[in-house]
């Protein structure tokens, strides 16, 4: 799924070679390269993490990454309600979304805070570290002035119902009429919370569904195009080959391959 949920208010994984395609959800995450490097994207930036580094992804942040060599990492997952100046709520700062060459031990920081998880420790204790760890990261990652008229809470119920109908006929003009903005306040905040356009993030989320299809169904291409949201196979192929640099057959062809080598 393009939105990923967990039910406990943390979640913390460390493992070798992560490798995730765009998603997003409604935690805040934090990546950590533990070694190695990593190939990462947030919001359509990429970026390499080495030893130390991190990214972050915010509420509804489209965000990936792959190992780039052999490598190692920690995801840290947390509800915004567990530390509530994570939510940036009608904050009017957009903070990047990538740290490098820290100034503290984020490694150090981010294995105490597994232990403490992994032995079941006390809720408390852990929200110490998670203080710890995000209180730093922000203090420490560059941030720009916002002055988008939607905050940030409208706007997450703007992306939840995005998420939930993108396979059927949506506009810009659709949305900002069902949520009483106009459309050109609701582009600019596109623009402002995402750094990219409705569109752009509309046809993220129908072909990374159109993919799961590709490789999971033996519908035509056309059924696929129709089933993720795209008006005709033209398009469809056109905004496929410029998100992936391949065309749905191709995508499919490679991953049945490798589907049968397996």
């Amino acid at each position: 799924m393009f939105y990923e949920t967990h039910d406990s208010p943390i979640y913390i994984k460390e493992g070798k070679s992560f490798d995730f395609p765009p998603h997003a959800h409604h935690n805040v995450e934090i990546m950590i390269c533990t070694d190695g490097e990593y190939r990462v994207s947030c919001q359509f930036k990429e970026a390499i993490l080495h030893r130390g580094d991190a990214m972050i992804a915010f509420p509804n942040d489209v965000h990936a990454y792959s190992k780039k060599s052999d490598a190692k990492g920690m995801i840290i997952l947390v509800s915004p309600d567990l530390l509530p100046f994570l939510s940036l709520e009608d904050s009017n700062k957009r903070y990047d979304n990538f740290l490098f060459n820290c100034a503290y031990d984020l490694i150090g920081l981010g294995t105490a805070l597994l232990n403490e998880y992994q032995d079941g420790g006390e809720m408390t204790v852990m929200i110490g570290y998670l203080y710890l760890i995000f209180g730093n990261v922000m203090k420490s990652l560059p941030y720009r002035a916002i002055s988008s008229p939607i905050n940030s809470s409208h706007f997450s119920k703007i992306l939840r119902y995005v998420s939930k109908n993108y396979t059927q006929k949506l506009s810009l003009q659709s949305i900002s009429e069902r949520f009483g903005i106009s459309a050109c306040h609701l582009s600019r905040s596109f623009r402002e919370h995402l750094g990219i356009t409705f569109l752009q993030y509309l046809h993220t989320l129908r072909v990374e569904h159109a993919k799961n299809l590709l490789r999971h169904s033996q519908r035509s291409v056309l059924e696929i195009a129709y089933d993720s949201g795209f008006c005709d196979q033209r398009t469809f192929n056109r905004v496929f080959l410029e998100l992936t640099h391949q065309t749905p057959s191709e995508y499919r062809n490679k991953h049945t391959k490798s589907e049968e080598k397996s």
